[in-house]
């Protein structure tokens, strides 16, 4: 399955990403986080507690985990869609996030095409 919008692409978050070293730098870039509403990771945390909640994610049947790719293939970040409940699957009401984790690929929209790109999938 892969979610495409004009300048990136989504595919499941996947083992590969997860152990990535982009990904946990991401996780432990003041500058990345601060924006997320992560406030464990502004302090020393083992990268084991990342893999937990990751997995946790995997078999959450409400939520779908991104990665979230440029069209170049480089993996730039994460894209997270949660309903909070089953009223809110019936209702169309989740929580959206999304993260651009690599700084060279701030400002250029790619946040904007991604989050039309994954809301547009989570909610049809």
């Amino acid at each position: 399955m892969e979610i495409k919008s004009a300048r990136t692409y989504l595919v499941p978050f996947s083992e590969r990403h997860l152990f990535d070293a982009r990904y946990e730098s991401w996780l432990r870039d003041r500058d990345v986080m601060k924006f997320v509403g992560r406030d464990e990771y502004f302090t020393s945390f083992p990268f084991s507690m990342v893999e937990a909640y990751v997995r946790s994610l995997w078999t959450n049947p409400l939520c779908s985990f991104w990665a979230v790719h440029a069209t170049d293939d480089a993996f730039i970040g994460t894209f997270k869609r949660n309903f909070i409940d089953d009223v809110g699957r019936q209702t169309a009401i989740a929580d959206i996030g999304i993260m651009i984790g690599d700084h060279s690929r701030w400002g250029r929209g790619l946040a904007t095409d991604t989050l039309a790109a994954g809301c547009a999938y989570a909610f049809s």
